[in-house]
């Protein structure tokens, strides 16, 4: 009788121990897993695709393999926990902070390589594209504290080897949210059988504990989004087409990835 007494007592004693304790270690739990993952919110939706007018132009981006020189953002944009004023675009369908980038093979040993340990990179369609025919030119539009950057790719080759332009895509960054856009317009060729695009963000700064990204798994009206590498989207996104990456960084995070570094 006293060892089921005592029985009952321990499993109470575990039950309230349970109830109480429940909520800390879901919330522990729950941190860990936001730490581990990229920090933006992923959606998608529709606009009406308006082509960039009277931008900047970089004819260095007409080309099959071409990347341009450090340009202008217009106002600090902040990715992950860095601020960055300057961007290099490739006709690859790339555009990045850090360093210019043009690799045309799309992959997640790419990402891996030493060279690439300070990248940070957005991927509206990276592939082997090409800017043959086309026009890449950028622009900052607005006023203090709400303006926006618009670099677009007009009229490009997906995959390098197409007859004519396939499709037309822009990249836009707000200022203030720092909230990512990418958003395409589909050109009267069709993209060739060799595609294997992959379209995301990576922010593999050393700032950071660790490498943080976003990969579209494919390239429909409501795609997933995860930190798992996809090279397989073979489909043009519709015209119109919008995919955002909403910034959910804060200074906290940012200042414990800082001291995790020193």
């Amino acid at each position: 009788m006293k060892y089921l007494s005592y029985n009952y007592k321990a499993r109470l004693i575990f039950l309230v121990l349970f109830v109480v304790l429940f909520p800390i270690i879901s919330k522990a739990q729950q941190a860990k897993q936001i730490n581990a993952n990229t920090p933006y919110e992923f959606s998608s939706g529709s606009v009406a695709y308006t082509y960039l007018n009277g931008g900047t132009v970089v004819p260095a981006l007409s080309a099959d393999q071409g990347v341009s020189s450090m340009l202008p953002i217009g106002f600090p944009f902040q990715l992950g926990c860095d601020f960055y004023s300057d961007f290099y675009a490739s006709s690859n369908g790339t555009l990045s902070f850090n360093n210019p980038f043009i690799d045309p093979l799309n992959g997640n040993y790419i990402l891996s390589l030493s060279r690439y340990t300070n990248l940070t990179l957005l991927a509206p369609l990276w592939d082997d594209l090409s800017g043959e025919g086309g026009v890449f030119s950028y622009k900052t539009t607005g006023v203090v504290p709400n303006r926006i950057f618009i670099a677009e790719w007009k009229n490009w080759k997906w995959y390098y080897n197409a007859t004519s332009a396939v499709i037309s895509f822009q990249i836009k960054l707000y200022e203030g949210s720092n909230t990512i856009e990418y958003v395409y317009n589909q050109e009267p060729t069709p993209n060739t059988t060799s595609v294997s695009a992959s379209i995301g963000i990576f922010n593999g700064n050393i700032l950071n504990t660790e490498a943080k990204q976003l990969w579209l798994n494919n390239s429909s009206k409501n795609p997933v989004a995860s930190i798992n590498f996809t090279d397989t989207i073979t489909i043009r996104p519709a015209s119109g087409q919008v995919y955002r990456f909403t910034h959910k960084d804060n200074d906290t995070s940012c200042k414990t990835a800082s001291m995790a570094k020193k």
